[in-house]
């Protein structure tokens, strides 16, 4: 009988449990983070291949072209710069010199503040640069490299 009663009596006190915890209330939970603004450039050759000082580039200036990625945070415009829009290889003790430009017809001088406009996305974007090494430069035989910095400011 103990059994019985005690059985009851559990019954009744979860019975009539859930009707204690009838109530209920709210509250808010603010959640925030913050996206900073953040491009990145990769490296890339210019590789303008042979010079012929002495018949075909006596007259004619040798183009090369090349891309670099751009990647930023959307909506940020991107200004590129270089040290300076020309510069030399360097051969020995030979100097060759070319320009860079931000167009096709090298009509515009790659000059600091170049703008890519605003990122559509976070995907890179090409950043299109041509060279020009000048005709009728009077240089000797060698391998000739230079280096160029390219920064991307946002």
């Amino acid at each position: 009988m103990k059994k019985l009663i005690l059985t009851a009596l559990t019954l009744a006190l979860i019975a009539v449990a859930p009707a204690a915890l009838a109530g209920s209330a709210n509250g808010t939970l603010t959640v925030n983070a913050s996206v900073a603004a953040n491009c990145t450039i990769a490296a890339a050759s210019l590789n303008f291949g042979a010079y012929d000082p002495v018949v075909t580039n006596a007259t004619a200036d040798l183009d090369g072209s090349t891309t670099m990625a751009v990647a930023c945070t959307k909506g940020v415009n991107p200004n590129i710069t270089t040290a300076t829009p020309g510069s030399a290889m360097t051969g020995g003790s030979y100097s060759l010199n070319y320009l860079l430009y931000s167009d096709s017809g090298r009509t515009t001088s790659f000059v600091p503040g170049f703008s890519m406009g605003a990122a559509p996305s976070k995907s890179a974007r090409d950043l299109n640069i041509y060279g020009r090494v000048a005709a009728g430069q009077d240089v000797g035989v060698s391998a000739y490299t230079g280096t160029i910095t390219v920064t991307v400011n946002f």
